[in-house]
C-alpha cells in the first residue's frame, strides 16, 4: 500500500522532501537552489561504491553524447544535461514555429488558389475594360461635382444655422421680457386681489354692522309702536270719566303729548350715523 501511495519513480518533488541521495542526483543533473525539484528514487536505491568506475555513470554520459551527436567529454554531467536540455527546448520552439508556419503557408496557398479561381471567373476583355475605365472617369467627375455642391450646401447650412441661432436668441429674449411682464402683471393682480379681499372683508363687516343696526332700528320702531298703542288705549279709557264730571271738551287744536323717546331708538340713530362718518 505504501508503494502505491508513493510518487512514481523520477517524479519531481520539493527539495525539502528529498533524501540526501535524491538531492545529490539533482545537483548532478544541474538543478540548483533551495526551491529546486529533485527526482524521486526508489526506496531500494543506494549510493554506488564504484565511483567513477560505475558502468551506469558511463551509460548516462554515452546516452547524452548519442543524443547530442558529438562528444561531451569536456563538460561535466550537469553541464551536459543543461546543454542538451537547452538545445531540446530550442528545437521544440523551432518545431512549434515551423508547424505554425506550415499552417500559415497552407492557408496562403488555399487563399491563392481561391484568388486565382476568382480571377479566372472575373476575367474581362479589353473592350469591357475601356468601358469600365470611361465609366470610372465619369463617376470621378460626378464625385467632384458632388463635393462642390456639398461644400456649397454646407456653407448655406452654416449661414442658416447662424441665422436660426440669432432668431432663436431674439425669440428667447422676447419671451423672457414677455414672461417678466406677465410676472409683473401677475404680481400686480395678486396685490390687487389681496387689496380687494381686504376691501371685501371691510364691506362685509360694514354690511354686518348695518344689518345689526337695521335690526335694532326695527326693534326700536316696534317698541315705539307698542308704546303708542298702549298710550292710545289709556287715553280712550280716561275719556268717559271726564264726561261724568262734565269737564269741558278739549279743543281740536290740542296736541297729543309726544311719546318719550326710547333709549334704544336714540342708540339706533347714533349707530345709524356712524357709517356716514367712515
Amino acid at each position: 500500500m505504501e508503494e502505491e501511495l508513493r510518487e512514481p519513480v523520477l517524479t519531481p518533488i520539493p527539495n525539502s522532501l528529498g533524501t540526501p541521495l535524491e538531492k545529490q542526483i539533482a545537483t548532478a543533473i544541474g538543478r540548483k537552489g533551495k526551491g529546486r525539484l529533485v527526482p524521486r528514487l526508489p526506496r531500494t536505491a543506494v549510493s554506488c561504491k564504484h565511483g567513477s568506475d560505475c558502468c551506469w555513470r558511463w551509460l548516462a554520459r554515452a546516452a547524452l553524447e548519442e543524443i547530442w551527436g558529438s562528444s561531451l567529454a569536456s563538460l561535466s554531467l550537469a553541464e551536459s544535461v543543461t546543454k542538451v536540455k537547452e538545445e531540446f527546448t530550442h528545437l521544440q520552439a523551432e518545431r512549434t514555429d515551423l508547424e505554425a508556419e506550415q499552417v500559415r503557408t497552407k492557408a496562403a496557398e488555399e487563399a491563392l488558389a481561391e484568388v486565382q479561381e476568382e480571377l479566372k471567373a472575373c476575367k474581362i476583355d479589353g473592350r469591357e475594360f475601356r468601358v469600365l475605365e470611361r465609366e470610372h472617369g465619369r463617376l470621378q467627375n460626378e464625385a467632384v461635382e458632388l463635393r462642390t455642391q456639398t461644400g456649397k450646401l454646407e456653407a448655406q447650412l452654416e449661414i442658416q444655422i447662424k441665422a436660426s441661432s440669432e432668431h432663436i436668441a431674439a425669440i428667447t429674449e422676447k419671451a423672457s421680457k414677455e414672461t417678466e411682464r406677465l410676472r409683473s402683471r401677475a404680481e400686480s393682480a395678486e396685490a390687487s386681489a389681496v387689496q380687494a379681499q381686504a376691501v371685501e372683508k371691510d364691506l362685509r363687516e360694514r354690511v354686518k354692522d348695518l344689518q345689526e343696526q337695521l335690526r335694532e332700528a326695527r326693534t326700536a320702531l316696534q317698541q315705539d309702536r307698542n308704546m303708542n298703542m298702549m298710550l292710545a288705549k289709556k287715553g280712550k279709557k280716561k275719556k268717559p270719566a271726564r264726561r261724568k264730571t262734565r269737564s269741558p271738551k278739549p279743543s281740536k287744536s290740542r296736541s297729543v303729548p309726544a311719546s318719550p323717546r326710547s333709549p334704544s331708538k336714540s342708540r339706533s340713530k347714533s349707530r345709524r350715523r356712524r357709517p356716514r362718518g367712515r
